[in-house]
């Protein structure tokens, strides 16, 4: 059961959001001038993502074939693994909208701009409350992804 989660499959659940943050860190960038007290909470990660090429694509593949898909884990870990891959997923949404409909007056771009920072304060919302639930060894029952997560790993496997 969740609830009797190691101490390190629960940091190994929290961690596994860091994905999501580091693919949408690039929607936050004037989010995060108006929150400097994130900087320093979130720019040694980043700073390392941006360091290594294919970064956020290693990290991908790592969560989904080293722990998704490593049934010698726990289905703890596994599943906030999960989570973390959908979030991140959902991500790629906006990046084709913004490339397919590019903003032609200076309206749109602050539409988008907003849109944007909403994007990345769900992702840091989405790890906060996955933090809080991890810690807690209980899985984060994010809307419509929980649904989606459980259907591809149900109890048991």
């Amino acid at each position: 059961r969740a609830a009797l989660a190691p101490a390190a499959e629960r940091a190994l659940g929290t961690a596994a959001f860091l994905l999501p943050v580091a693919g949408a860190a690039p929607y936050g960038a004037k989010l995060l001038v108006q929150l400097p007290f994130l900087v320093p909470l979130l720019m040694p990660f980043l700073q390392f993502m941006a360091s290594v090429p294919y970064a956020n694509m290693i990290l991908f593949f790592a969560l989904y074939l080293g722990v998704v898909n490593n049934n010698r884990l726990s289905r703890f870990v596994r599943f906030n693994a999960l989570n973390a891959i959908l979030v991140d997923l959902l991500l790629v949404v906006p990046k084709m909208a913004a490339s397919l409909f590019p903003p032609k007056t200076a309206a749109a771009a602050t539409a988008w701009g907003y849109l944007f920072n909403a994007l990345f304060a769900v992702c840091l919302v989405a790890f906060v409350l996955n933090a809080i639930s991890s810690m807690k060894g209980e899985e984060v029952q994010l809307p419509l992804l929980y649904d989606a997560a459980q259907a591809q790993l149900p109890y048991g496997y």
